[in-house]
């Protein structure tokens, strides 16, 4: 019964996480264009707006979001973005390492299962229940592989490697291959912030 109550209590209080805003490409600080297709990166480092977004904080885990915007401007064109071929690396670096998916909230479902207690329990299920919440909205937010037809747009979330508690962290360049089209060509758009 306690189970049920408190597994209705928290079903019953879904929780808000707004949406990153999304602005022209040209509007962001780090943009490239070529082949009539634009990318532009936003890099999400303060602490309290990654708690507004995503109610985590993630230099602690390792990691900085980076919004990606792309937009097809080709009237004729259109591309292909595979998520799994974008690659990161230090500025300085010429060796890549691919993007991978996020993993928050990793070892809060441990929480659960070593509860002994009823109150341990209720705590566990909250805490289980608020990271699959989170592991959800980030889920969500991730940039996906996209075809963009002429004039579309796509935008997501890209949660590269950083190093964990420091106030200050090394440039990095991240490299998104795009694939045209039609003629199987390969553009690469690097962008460092």
């Amino acid at each position: 019964m306690v189970l049920a109550l408190s597994l209705a209590v928290l079903i019953a209080k879904p929780p808000v996480y707004p949406d990153y805003p999304v602005r022209a490409v040209s509007e962001y600080q780090v943009n490239t264009a070529q082949a009539g297709l634009a990318i532009a990166l936003d890099p999400l480092e303060d602490a309290k707006e990654q708690k507004t977004y995503f109610k985590t904080e993630f230099r602690s885990k390792g990691f900085v979001p980076v919004f990606v915007v792309l937009h097809n401007q080709s009237a004729s064109e259109s591309f292909l973005v595979r998520k799994e071929e974008i690659t990161y690396a230090a500025a300085r670096l010429g060796l890549t390492t691919p993007v991978q998916g996020s993993k928050a909230g990793q070892g809060v479902a441990l929480a659960g299962a070593l509860a002994i207690s009823t109150p341990a329990l209720i705590i566990g299920l909250k805490m289980i229940a608020k990271s699959t919440e989170v592991q959800q909205n980030i889920f969500k937010k991730e940039l996906r592989t996209v075809t963009l037809s002429p004039g579309a747009k796509a935008h997501g979330f890209l949660f590269i490697p950083a190093d964990k508690g420091s106030s200050t962290r090394e440039k990095i360049r991240l490299r998104v291959p795009v694939t045209r089209i039609g003629s199987e060509e390969t553009l690469n758009f690097d962008l460092i912030f």
